[in-house]
Formats: structure tokens, C-alpha cells, sequence
């Protein structure tokens, strides 16, 4: 299954995720969360970002935005994504998150 494939199913089954994230220093980094969003960058369609309220792990921002924290990662950087099928701290809404945002026109999946 590949890696949108994955997001989708948590996203449709709202279940938390683990992933490695992978740094512009090429350091990969565990992080956990939950998914509300797969698109591409506005008109592009060239980058995918995802949406994570990301729940722990590794953050060069958890000191200025403790977790949970909605954050945008870019898709080419994120590996291992694993699903945990066990009860999920899952939101179904989230103050920073808006379905109906243009942000969301060219969504792939969205909770």
C-alpha cells in the first residue's frame, strides 16, 4: 500500500499514525499524530502536503507550539507510516482545521 494509500485509511477509519519525517539535513525523525488532510499545493499539483495535528515525537517547534499541534508536512519527506488500529485519541474537528478552506480545493482525502 503505498503512502497516500495509508493516509487515506486513517483518514477514512480516523485512526493515529506514526510516520518518519525526513528533515532537510536528511534526519529522520519518528512523529505521531493524526491525519486531516491529503492535497496538493494550490494549483500546482506537483507537491502533496498533509495535514497532521501531530500528538508526539520529534518537533523543531514543540517549544513554540506544544502538542497537539496542526501541522503541514510536505508528503515527499514522510516514510514508515504505520496505522494504529487501537482506540485513537482522534478529534473529528480541530480549531485549526477548515474542510471548506481553498487550501482544500484540490484535496486528495480530508476528514
Amino acid at each position: 500500500m503505498s503512502i497516500v494509500e495509508l493516509l487515506k485509511e486513517a483518514i477514512k477509519t480516523r485512526k493515529s499514525i506514526s510516520f518518519e519525517y525526513r528533515k532537510e539535513s536528511n534526519v529522520r525523525e519518528v512523529r505521531y499524530g493524526n491525519v486531516y488532510a491529503v492535497y496538493y499545493l494550490a494549483d500546482e499539483l506537483s507537491e502533496i502536503l498533509v495535514d497532521i495535528v501531530q500528538t508526539a515525537g520529534e518537533s523543531d517547534s514543540k517549544n513554540e507550539m506544544p502538542f497537539p499541534s496542526f501541522r503541514s508536512f510536505s508528503l515527499d519527506r514522510i516514510s514508515d507510516v504505520t496505522i494504529f488500529f487501537t482506540k485513537s485519541s482522534y478529534l473529528s474537528t480541530h480549531p485549526k482545521y477548515n474542510p471548506l478552506s481553498d487550501r482544500y480545493k484540490n484535496a486528495i482525502a480530508k476528514v
